[in-house]
């Protein structure tokens, strides 16, 4: 079933987001925006429009157990708002709406539960303000001044290194250390992470 949405975010007639295009042929999305941009305000909305989609926001919950093999589990300051958080994906949802975890999970932590969701074969929607969120993500739509200022396949995002720097973002940090290495001839290709780096100079 195909599942694209058009979406204008408003709070009391003023307008947060125009003309937000939103197409879940992609398995993973990801929207990077400043605080306050309307980013919580269009997940909850999104939840409303598709009754099949799940809104999660660092919500804690002790009344379901965790039977997967998720190595976080074990950690007890995570395990409350993990429990919430599987207790959702085991109702099967269409896509998952997954608002920032930042405040609780530190990055690698955030890439583990990206990289689980990606293996059991859920779609889903990430809001963040961290630029270094992205590499997790098939598709990157990026808010500014109340509008779209940037969308399209990561991997192509992520080679606007100008545009970005214009919409005040840096680029994530490996992917800006092996550009500048493509600059000098050390490498001929972007790394995402220290691991792919490490192999690409050995």
């Amino acid at each position: 079933m195909e599942m694209k949405y058009n979406l204008t975010v408003k709070i009391n007639e003023r307008t947060l987001i125009k003309n937000l295009n939103l197409d879940f042929s992609y398995d993973s999305i990801c929207i990077l925006g400043r605080h306050s941009c309307g980013k919580t305000t269009l997940l909850k909305n999104l939840q409303k429009i598709n009754k099949k989609f799940k809104y999660y926001f660092l919500e804690k919950s002790n009344t379901y157990e965790i039977k997967e093999n998720f190595e976080l589990k074990n950690n007890q300051k995570y395990l409350p708002y993990l429990q919430s958080l599987f207790k959702k994906i085991a109702s099967k949802p269409e896509v998952i709406i997954i608002d920032d975890l930042s405040s609780i999970f530190p990055y690698k932590d955030r890439l583990k539960i990206f990289d689980y969701l990606k293996k059991i074969g859920i779609k889903f929607l990430y809001c963040t303000s961290d630029v270094e969120d992205l590499i997790s993500f098939s598709y990157t739509i990026i808010i500014a001044n109340k509008i779209v200022a940037m969308e399209g396949k990561t991997s192509l995002i992520l080679k606007e290194e100008k545009l970005m720097k214009l919409l005040g973002y840096s680029l994530p940090f490996y992917v800006n250390l092996s550009t500048q290495l493509n600059y000098y001839g050390v490498l001929d290709h972007i790394c995402y992470s220290k691991e792919e780096l490490g192999d690409s100079l050995c």
